[in-house]
C-alpha cells in the first residue's frame, strides 16, 4: 500500500507526464499546421517562373509573432491562413518550444572534407527580433510574450528619422545570423518612416549527407528543360541504399544528413513536362502519404549540384490565403501591440538560399514584416534526377517542413 507522500509523489509524476504528453502534442500541431501552410503558399508561388525556393518555418515564425499582436477578424483571418490550429494561449509556447527543440540539435561528426577544420556536420539555427520604433508606445504585455515564447529581443530604432540607418540594422542582424548568406533582405526603399515595427525570423541550416558523393564522380550531363530543351549540368554520382517509392508518375528518394536528423526528399516526375501535375498534387497530407511509403533500396543515384537563391514580397499570395484586414488601414486590429489602433502589415519579405554539392547542403533564409501606422534488388535501382523536380528539406524528428523548393534549370 502506498503511503500518502507516495501517492502524492506518483499524482505529481503523472501530471508532470501529461504536461509534457500536452507540451508534444501541441509542437506536433504547430508541425502539422506550418507543412499544410508551405504548401498552400507554395501553390500560389508556382505561378512564378523558374526555381523556387522557400523556408515556410521562417514565414509561420515572423507571422506567428505578428499574430501575437492581432485581435478580432484579423486574428481569425490570419490563423485560418497560417493554419494555427491553436488558440493565442497555447501556440506562442508551442512555436517556442518547437524552435528550441530544433536548436538543440547537433551531430557529433565534422565535415569530411576537411576533418580537422572545426566545422559541425550539421548545423540549425532559428533566431527571431523584433525592432521597434524608439518612443512608440507598445503594450508591454506584447513584448513580454515574443521575447519569453520566441527568445526575440526587442531593439529599439528611430524609422521616422533614420530609416536607412534602420534598414542597414536589421539587414546586417539577418546577414549574421544567416552567415552572410542573406543580405539586403529589406531592399532600399520598402522601409519608410512610417514604419512602427519590424519584426524578422531568420533560419540557417548547413548539413553534411550521410554518406557523401564523391567529386570526381560527378560528370557534365544533360538536364532536361522546358520546351524540349537541355543544358549540360554538373551531375553527381553515387551508389548507395535510399529510401525510395515508385508512385507511378513521380519517383520519391529520401537522401539523409548525418546523423539522420534531416533529410532532403526529392519528387522526381517520371515525364519531363510532368512538374506540373506533380504540383497541382502537393499537399501536407499527400507528402505525409508518400513518406509513409518509402522502403530502403538499392540505388545508382545521379543527382545535380545546384545553387540557388529566391525573394519573394509574400504579401499577395497572403491576402489570397484570406488574409485580407491585416494589410488594410482601417481595418487591420493589432491592438494587441499597441493601443493606437493605427497598425496594419506593410510588407511581408522572404528571401532563401540552397546550396546543394557533393558535401551536402547550405540552406538559408529570412522573413521580415513591417508594420505601418496608417525490398532489394539483386542490380541497384537507376535514379536520374535530370529534369525538373521538387525537394523539400525536413526535420526528421518531429516531421516540420524546412524548406521547400522546386529545380527547372539547375544552372
Amino acid at each position: 500500500m502506498l503511503t500518502r507522500s507516495a501517492v502524492c509523489a506518483v499524482a505529481l509524476s503523472c501530471l508532470m507526464g501529461l504536461s509534457t504528453c500536452a507540451e508534444e502534442a501541441d509542437m506536433a500541431e504547430v508541425a502539422k499546421g506550418n507543412n499544410e501552410f508551405a504548401f498552400d503558399l507554395y501553390r500560389g508561388l508556382k505561378k512564378k517562373d523558374g526555381n523556387l525556393f522557400l523556408s515556410p518555418y521562417s514565414i509561420t515564425s515572423a507571422l506567428a509573432m505578428t499574430w501575437a499582436g492581432a485581435r478580432a477578424n484579423t486574428e481569425a483571418e490570419m490563423a485560418k491562413a497560417l493554419r494555427f490550429g491553436l488558440g493565442q494561449d497555447r501556440l506562442h509556447d508551442a512555436m517556442g518550444g518547437l524552435t528550441k527543440d530544433l536548436n538543440s540539435r547537433v551531430a557529433k561528426g565534422r565535415w569530411k572534407d576537411d576533418p580537422d577544420n572545426g566545422r559541425p556536420a550539421f548545423e540549425l539555427v532559428v533566431a527571431n527580433a523584433l525592432w521597434a520604433q524608439k518612443g512608440y508606445s507598445f503594450r508591454k504585455e506584447y513584448f513580454e510574450l515574443v521575447t519569453k515564447a520566441y527568445g526575440a529581443g526587442v531593439t529599439e530604432l528611430d524609422f521616422a528619422r533614420d530609416t536607412e540607418a534602420s534598414r542597414l540594422k536589421i539587414n546586417g542582424w539577418v546577414e549574421e545570423r544567416t552567415n552572410k548568406r542573406i543580405q539586403d533582405l529589406i531592399p532600399a526603399g520598402m522601409l519608410t518612416p512610417d514604419a512602427r515595427l519590424v519584426l524578422t525570423n531568420a533560419i540557417y541550416f548547413k548539413a553534411a549527407w550521410v554518406e557523401p558523393f564523391r567529386k570526381e564522380a560527378t560528370k557534365e550531363e544533360d538536364f532536361q528543360l522546358a520546351g524540349d530543351k537541355t543544358a549540360k549540368v554538373p551531375m553527381m554520382h553515387r551508389t548507395e541504399s535510399y529510401r525510395y517509392f515508385d508512385e507511378g508518375s513521380f519517383e520519391a528518394l529520401e537522401m539523409p544528413y548525418l546523423d539522420h536528423q534531416a533529410s532532403m526528399v526529392v519528387f522526381v516526375p517520371k515525364a519531363a513536362d510532368g512538374l506540373g501535375a506533380l504540383e497541382e498534387r502537393l499537399t501536407a497530407k499527400e507528402i505525409d502519404g508518400w513518406l509513409g511509403k518509402l522502403k530502403s533500396e538499392r540505388i545508382s543515384l545521379g543527382f545535380p549540384k545546384f545553387k540557388t537563391t529566391s525573394t519573394f514580397e509574400l504579401n499577395p499570395e497572403l491576402i489570397a490565403l484570406g488574409m485580407k484586414d491585416a494589410f488594410r488601414f482601417p481595418g487591420a486590429d493589432f491592438t494587441g501591440m499597441s493601443e493606437t489602433g493605427e497598425l496594419f502589415i506593410g510588407f511581408v519579405i522572404h528571401k532563401s538560399f540552397v546550396d546543394v554539392n557533393e558535401e551536402g547542403t547550405e540552406a538559408a533564409a529570412a522573413t521580415a514584416v513591417g508594420m505601418r501606422a496608417g525490398g532489394r534488388p539483386a542490380e541497384p535501382l537507376r535514379v536520374q534526377v535530370d529534369r525538373p523536380f521538387v525537394f523539400v528539406i525536413r526535420d526528421v524528428k518531429t516531421g516540420t517542413v524546412l524548406f521547400v523548393g522546386r529545380v527547372t534549370d539547375p544552372r
